[in-house]
């Protein structure tokens, strides 16, 4: 009796967890969607443009640099499974992340098909004003894509003149900018020296634990 009632609990998660995917604001009048516009663009960023598409465990999908995913932006759905079959199971879907500040306000961050803006905006904050600048959102504003075969490709041709090594592994985001007041770490690599900087000179990089012993 314990074991279903346990199932069924996870199963009721599940279904809350699926209906929590890209709701549509319901209700707003054309003056508070106005006010909301505007205060998105209080942000200095302009709103991310950055996609990729995921290709991989039978699922072919875009993702956006906007906290949205699974979608062209328009009318049409993004999460193509089986990849080929034209088939697609979800049509939206977007971050949603809340939380309560030291005034007991909440504060949420959730994207309903950019009706009402943008809630999310890429690259790593001031840790001292929680802000970001323009040029720091423009030089996030894609995404880094590594796959473990290409990190082990790296790992083995490291120092090899004749090894050309892949951009998103040479580029990828380990550090923060101290200038900026950034965090010191951001993306997870491997510190072979431990002194705390991404040197993918040094044969450094993200952390996929090729070795075992991580």
């Amino acid at each position: 009796m314990r074991s279903k009632l346990k199932l069924a609990l996870v199963i009721g998660a599940a279904m809350s967890a699926l209906n929590l995917h890209a709701r549509e604001n319901v209700g707003n009048s054309p003056q508070k969607q106005s006010q909301s516009d505007n205060k998105s663009l209080a942000a200095s960023c302009d709103p991310g443009v950055g996609r990729s598409e995921l290709n991989i465990n039978n699922v072919r999908t875009t993702i956006f640099t906007s906290g949205d995913m699974w979608w062209d932006l328009n009318t049409n759905a993004r999460y193509e499974i089986p990849k080929g079959s034209g088939k697609h199971s979800m049509f939206a879907s977007a971050l949603w992340i809340g939380g309560v500040d030291n005034g007991g306000n909440l504060k949420v961050a959730a994207m309903t098909y950019r009706q009402t803006g943008n809630d999310f905006w890429p690259g790593p904050l001031d840790t001292q004003s929680a802000s970001v600048d323009i040029a720091t959102c423009n030089q996030y504003d894609r995404h880094w894509k590594v796959t473990r075969a290409e990190v082990e490709e790296f790992v083995a041709n490291c120092g090899n003149p004749g090894y050309d090594v892949p951009d998103d592994i040479e580029t990828w985001p380990g550090n923060g900018d101290a200038g900026l007041f950034q965090d010191q770490y951001l993306a997870p690599f491997r510190d072979l020296n431990n002194n705390g900087v991404y040197e993918v000179f040094n044969c450094e990089y993200p952390d996929y634990d090729i070795t075992g012993t991580a």
